[in-house]
């Protein structure tokens, strides 16, 4: 028994030794087939896009899940409104006029389109699944133009190549329901994907060459052009965006300044120009944190960058392409919200038609007889072309104070915004600003002459019902109900249901708007109210 026991010890340390070899070759193996560890929350990447009409930020919520962030055209300039919850995690983001696409980590595809109802202030956004992206691929990059979302992929590997072999790379575009594949220039290194103008479907591979210089693939239709570029940089780290036809390079971070004392670092941004040229084209500051995420995206003729802290903090700092280098910028911080709850306009106008109502009701049953308009001849009511006109006049100096005190070049962005619209508040002011210029300067014309600058014009004026001059109560009163007109707008549309084209608040003050000159002296005093 003891002579045998050597044999066997030796015997059972050689299948102890096989086991081992063969439980660690089954725990690397499977280690090999599980999926990658997902990273903590405040790790991973931000995601941001920017189309037209807004911006689209994906950030992490408070819980373990994501957010669809926007700000559309109705949203405040430092403010992001909560579009809806992520169901999965997603690891690219896209975007074209009202609509972004969405690359989750199971290749799995959505788009979300922004719906917005400026009569009821409404808004809604309607998701829809796209066609999964190839299994198997990985997602390199991501874009989109008006035609729809492409996808740079690099293809799975064959089997024997090493980690060190270039996979393959291939662009797909999705268009009739499908990711169909786009012919590009073969073999490609580190790149990236660049929308150069997205109306025309025009875009740019972005590749870092040996030597970390850069090449510039242009697709104009079918074809493919190349430029090289002395800079150097490697795609990944430093990031490209394309702004009106020109490509932007910018370097991270740690590559360039250190933290100024105001705790702040730049990004350094520089210009290739289609000749193969490079220049560069200034500094974007941010605020200094450790894993400090950005993403440049393009607005206008503008480069933006939307950042985001290790505390979760987003800010964003812009340039213009046509800046000076040396200029500086400054970086702003970002809210994020839920959208403000709907004013419910409809009911409001209907109250104010109400007490309006109300209110001329009592007007007349005090002294039915002062209502009725009894003009002198050669007087008559303005036509309401003519009430037009000069409503139109006096309204241009108002807006053009609020152009001059908003620094608005456009005079439609004064206009617009309606003051009884659902819109955000820093939107209706200009608009707010121009309607309370319009009624003082109208209601002091009225005062003391009987015309505002644009009733002088057109030759007509403000009289009483018997064509005298008016009191000045009732051009007050009528100056009062003219802002509320301007506020509930369908009040203006009395003026069409009376022959003597009497809006609301002429028939509170007893007044009537006339052309003409009567052949007799009016009664000045026929108006009691």
């Amino acid at each position: 028994m003891l002579g045998y026991a050597p044999g066997v010890y030796g015997n059972l340390k050689h299948i102890v030794w096989v086991v081992v070899c063969v439980a660690a070759a089954a725990s690397g193996r499977a280690w090999a087939l599980s999926e990658t560890p997902a990273p903590p929350i405040d790790k991973v990447k931000l995601l941001a896009a920017q189309e037209p009409n807004g911006l689209w930020v994906v950030v992490p919520d408070n819980g373990s899940g994501f957010e669809l962030l926007h700000q559309p055209p109705q949203a405040p300039r430092d403010t992001l409104y909560i579009a809806m919850p992520s169901k999965g995690r997603p690891i690219a983001l896209a975007a074209t006029t009202d609509k972004a696409y969405l690359v989750y980590e199971d290749m799995t595809a959505q788009s979300v389109t922004f719906t917005w109802s400026a009569r009821q202030g409404l808004h809604g956004y309607e998701p829809e699944q796209l066609m999964p992206l190839p299994k198997g691929a990985q997602l390199i990059d991501f874009n989109a133009t008006a035609a729809g979302p492409l996808a740079l992929v690099a293809e799975p590997k064959p089997d024997g190549q090493g980690d060190d072999d270039v996979a393959p790379k291939q662009l797909l575009a999705y268009r009739g329901g499908a990711w169909e594949p786009i012919a590009t220039p073969q073999p490609l290194g580190d790149c990236a994907l660049v929308v150069l103008d997205a109306a025309n479907d025009e875009i740019a591979l972005v590749e870092t060459e040996p030597g970390h210089t850069l090449a510039l693939h242009r697709r104009q239709g079918e074809a493919w052009s190349r430029a090289g570029y002395g800079l150097t940089a490697r795609i990944g780290e430093s990031r490209a965006v394309g702004v009106m036809g020109q490509i932007l390079v910018l370097a991270p971070p740690a590559a360039n300044l250190q933290a100024k004392p105001g705790h702040e670092v730049q990004i350094n941004v520089s210009l290739l120009h289609p000749d193969g040229r490079s220049m560069y084209a200034g500094l974007l500051p941010l605020p200094a944190s450790p894993d400090l995420q950005h993403v440049p995206v393009a607005h206008g003729n503008s480069v933006r960058v939307i950042a985001k802290t290790k505390e979760g903090n987003l800010f964003i700092t812009e340039r213009s392409l046509f800046a000076k280098p040396h200029s500086e910028v400054a970086y702003a911080p970002l809210k994020v919200s839920h959208w403000p709850p709907v004013s419910n306009r409809e009911m409001i106008v209907t109250g104010l038609l109400i007490v309006m109502t109300l209110t001329i009701i009592a007007i007349w049953r005090r002294d039915p007889e002062s209502a009725i308009v009894r003009l002198p001849e050669g007087l008559a009511p303005a036509a309401l072309s003519v009430r037009l006109s000069a409503a139109l006049i006096d309204m241009a100096p108002a807006v053009a104070v609020a152009m001059f005190a908003f620094k608005i070049t456009n005079p439609l962005e004064v206009l617009l915004p309606w003051p009884s619209f659902n819109q955000p508040p820093d939107q209706m002011l200009p608009g707010v600003v121009a309607f309370g210029v319009f009624v003082v300067h109208t209601t002091i014309g009225e005062l003391t002459t009987g015309m505002s600058l644009g009733k002088r014009i057109m030759h007509c004026r403000v009289t009483n019902t018997t064509g005298g001059k008016p009191r000045a109560a009732g051009v007050l009163l009528r100056g009062v109900v003219r802002l509320i007109e301007l506020f509930a707008w369908p009040l203006l549309l009395f003026v069409l249901l009376n022959r003597p084209h009497q809006r609301m608040g002429d028939l509170a003050a007893r007044t009537v708007v006339v052309m003409g000159k009567a052949k007799q002296p009016a009664d000045d005093d026929a108006d009691h109210a």
